[in-house]
């Protein structure tokens, strides 16, 4: 048993890697810094600027795969338009919030966002950052059946 098609950090179906909406270029592979550990890690990583430049920080860590019925879905209209959200799904989740002392004394950019380096005693950051580019290869492709 085992073997290429049998496992796969990145799981999608076919037909939504090959769509011509579908994001290859953010496509990165997930290398874990718990070496022999399976990874289940639900998180987002969010890292910004608001308005008038001051940093803001946080993490999702929560239930939710990536995928349509946890986060629901918007079709694109004909004319470009977006429809309405469609949400038929819930899952639970935290938002850990990076504390304001650690964004106040970065030293960066003005147009800059804060580094990845600034959830650092937030949150473990279960994987290597940044993760390798998935040019010239594809996801693990699950069909059910």
């Amino acid at each position: 048993m085992g073997g290429p098609g049998c496992a796969g950090i990145i799981s999608l179906k076919r037909q939504h890697y090959n769509a011509s909406t579908f994001p290859k270029e953010c496509l990165r592979d997930y290398d874990s810094t718990r070496r022999g550990m399976l990874s289940h890690n639900k998180l987002l990583f969010a890292r910004g600027r608001k308005r008038g430049g001051r940093p803001f920080a946080w993490v999702y860590v929560g239930s939710a795969n990536l995928s349509e019925s946890a986060w629901g879905g918007q079709k694109v209209l004909q004319g470009g338009k977006t429809g309405a959200l469609n949400v038929r799904n819930w899952e639970c989740g935290v938002l850990v919030p990076v504390p304001d002392h650690k964004l106040e004394h970065l030293d960066m950019e003005d147009d800059a966002v804060p580094p990845m380096s600034v959830f650092d005693g937030t949150v473990e950051l279960p994987f290597q950052v940044p993760g390798a580019k998935y040019e010239g290869r594809r996801p693990w492709f699950f069909s059910p059946g």
